[in-house]
């Protein structure tokens, strides 16, 4: 009750404290339910072995609840510590491996027109492996086929939508900063006219996109609708990113009007293309064709790929072109490798807490079985069992408790890298094989070792102590 009323008074809502009170519950009852079911399975095939696996399935089957709060603590604890640590390490060195060999892990940004025959001829003669070089220009959507943007919010969507990186700024600090344009005073008026509706909020302004032109589809750039230009492109035409597209409610044919270097230029949607993000090369949202935006100037993009070895080449490049921004990406992967290795350390260190407590929780429910044990263990010695066998039956039934606790922790662990790289960040999952061996491993060497160290002085007692203690 404490931790609920806790989590009602940092949240401050019933309903989100409710589902997640409901959720810890329902993964509580299927890592018990999986627990249960292993423990169960484990002990009939353990009684078919020899006498110390029998010994050791029956106390298992004998103390079957306190087993199952046990596995479940464990469970968890090393669930949790196996995520993290598949985040830490696993899931940057997988998606580095989804890239190909030759991926180019630096940006040049800012390069004019006349620098590109110069950057050129020094990639090669320095051996650098350079790409095609892109226009960049700043534009911004302000009509749909002469209307304000209708962008789609979800019906719970407050200013910090899932779509925010499409918005720049609201319609009022539109009208502060623009007011005095007529084009702005139209486009405020139409959007004072649609807040009459049922949707009451405020319009936005969509936000700049850096946009580009070309010739030729760029590379992993797939036509889901329409077509590209052909050979002889003519201007007036664009391709639009399908979630762009899909969020603004586009459809081939629409004419879009944008406001490009404070001119507006008009282009019908000729195509929607998917786009791989994750590919390491210059990627973009709206794409004119050649001759639409050509004459209102802009920079250039490029990349370029350049061992760790030849990092020097790149003071030279900047000596000659000082006006060019060189971004390393290797080193922002770096970087991001350091602050996610310091987060989940600090996560780490809580659940290694955590694993100490579980540790206290197996102590716990031994100590409430010693007295049973010790009774157990002075019947069968008084009947002939040697302390070889006591103490085999005793590391088995831990171990067991503790295999089960480390399957049932690769098998989330696995399950919650499954979802955090096809949903979240979008890769191509793959299992760990280190985890299937490390999970259980790991799980029966520290239950075994903590079960037998607490209950060696069960096999060490005298028979005859024991049944007088008794």
């Amino acid at each position: 009750m404490g931790s609920i009323a806790l989590a009602l008074w940092y949240s401050g809502d019933a309903a989100m404290t409710m589902l997640l009170v409901a959720a810890v519950a329902a993964i509580a009852l299927l890592l018990s339910s999986m627990s249960w079911l292993l423990l169960r399975g484990g002990g009939a095939v353990g009684m078919q072995a020899g006498s110390a696996w029998m010994l050791g399935m029956t106390g298992i089957r004998r103390r079957r609840r306190q087993n199952v709060l046990q596995v479940t603590v464990f469970a968890v604890t090393l669930m949790a510590l196996l995520t993290l640590t598949l985040l830490r390490t696993d899931l940057i060195d997988d998606w580095r491996a989804q890239l190909p060999e030759d991926t180019p892990n630096h940006f040049l940004m800012n390069i004019t027109a006349g620098q590109i025959p110069g950057i050129e001829a020094f990639m090669a003669d320095n051996g650098m492996q350079g790409n095609a070089f892109y226009p960049l220009i700043s534009a911004r959507i302000t009509r749909v086929n002469g209307a304000w943007p209708t962008p789609r919010y979800d019906d719970d969507d407050d200013d910090d939508d899932d779509d925010g990186r499409f918005v720049d700024t609201t319609v009022e600090e539109v009208s502060a900063d623009e007011g005095g344009s007529s084009d702005n005073r139209d486009l405020l008026s139409e959007a004072d006219e649609s807040t009459d509706g049922e949707d009451s909020r405020p319009r936005r302004r969509l936000g700049r996109r850096q946009v580009t032109w070309a010739d030729d589809l760029p590379p992993d750039n797939r036509i889901l609708a329409g077509a590209w230009w052909d050979d002889a492109p003519r201007p007036g035409y664009v391709s639009i990113e399908e979630d762009y597209a899909d969020w603004l409610g586009l459809e081939l044919g629409d004419e879009l009007e944008f406001e490009v270097n404070r001119q507006n230029v008009t282009a019908e949607i000729s195509s929607f293309r998917s786009v791989r993000w994750d590919n390491m090369q210059p990627n973009f949202y709206i794409i004119f064709s050649p001759g639409t935006i050509d004459h209102l100037g802009g920079t250039y993009l490029s990349t370029a790929l350049l061992q760790a070895e030849r990092k020097l080449l790149l003071n030279e490049m900047v000596r000659r072109f000082p006006t060019v921004v060189i971004i390393e990406v290797d080193a922002l992967i770096e970087q991001i490798q350091t602050i996610i290795a310091r987060v989940t350390s600090a996560v780490e260190l809580i659940f290694i807490l955590v694993l100490l407590s579980g540790a206290l929780v197996l102590l716990a429910c031994i100590n409430a079985t010693l007295d049973e044990r010790l009774h157990e263990n002075a019947i069968l010695r008084t009947l002939g069992a040697r302390r070889r066998l006591i103490l085999s039956g005793l590391l088995i039934e831990f171990a067991c408790i503790g295999f089960a606790a480390g399957v049932i922790a690769t098998v989330c662990a696995e399950a919650s890298l499954y979802y955090l790289q096809e949903e979240i960040f979008q890769q191509e999952f793959a299992l760990h094989p280190w985890v299937w061996l490390a999970g259980p491993l790991l799980g029966t060497v520290l239950i075994a070792a903590l079960g037998v160290n607490a209950t060696r002085r069960v096999v060490n007692i005298s028979p005859l102590t024991a049944l007088r203690r008794v």
